[in-house]
């Protein structure tokens, strides 16, 4: 249907932006969940908020589909004033991109897109390509090489991914993208956050705790349903989360 939410940002004053793509629109809410407007931005999906110099911006990543409802590739993200939906100069990147299918920013105006082959693609403010994070290949490896659903960066810098496995892995790179720390992400054994690698989703606070958000559901017919926590839920990580155990 037309009301299809896909991807969220949260700007520095607490309002809330949905992408509908479906509807070609970005929704703006305020800090308690009222709908203020509706930004007409055709194929938009994936949204982050940015500093540029003084001035907020939201970022708007469209995702565009083709015949057969195939990816298209894009060469521009969009750039919106955050209280007005007023369009700003768009972000020309140096490298296309295919399937975006999340973002981010980073303190100094970086931009951080998880696009095929799951790869995170890490531009400056201009749109000029820094570095891929990510090895280009779908082979389900556990390895932290094939990054996918969703990114987060802390104010240190460290960037948040999920990675293949069951469960699936939790990964954090430190600022330079060359060290990884990883976790798989479970409540206990066989309980498991993103069970053969379903869709999860992160986020990180002002304070850098990572938040995880669960998705799916337990199989009632399991003889182990009573042992599993409920889902869908959300989980605010501990600090000591990725220390080695």
């Amino acid at each position: 249907g037309v009301n299809s939410p896909a991807r969220m940002a949260v700007d520095s004053v607490g309002r809330v932006y949905v992408s509908q793509p479906k509807a070609g629109i970005v929704q703006q809410f305020d800090r308690t969940g009222k709908l203020l407007k509706n930004f007409s931005v055709p194929a938009a999906f994936a949204l982050a908020v940015r500093k540029a110099g003084n001035v907020e911006q939201l970022v708007v990543v469209p995702n565009p589909v083709g015949k057969n409802l195939k990816p298209v590739d894009i060469s521009e993200l969009l750039v919106l004033d955050p209280a007005t939906g007023e369009a700003a100069k768009p972000v020309k990147l140096s490298k296309t991109l295919r399937n975006a299918i999340t973002a981010t920013t980073d303190a100094t105006g970086n931009l951080y897109v998880l696009a095929d082959v799951n790869q995170v693609y890490k531009f400056d403010a201009a749109g000029t390509l820094l570095t891929v994070l990510g090895a280009g290949t779908n082979s389900r490896a556990e390895d932290g090489s094939e990054l996918l659903h969703s990114i987060a960066i802390d104010s240190k810098g460290n960037l948040y991914a999920m990675g293949f496995g069951n469960p699936g892995q939790v990964l954090r790179f430190d600022p330079a993208l060359t060290t990884l720390t990883q976790r798989g992400g479970q409540f206990k054994f066989a309980d498991p956050w993103s069970t053969h690698s379903s869709y999860v989703s992160l986020a990180v606070d002002r304070t850098d705790r990572l938040w995880v958000g669960i998705h799916g559901h337990a199989d009632p017919a399991s003889p182990n349903f009573d042992r599993y926590h409920p889902k869908p839920c959300v989980v605010r990580t501990n600090t000591d989360f990725f220390d080695p155990t």
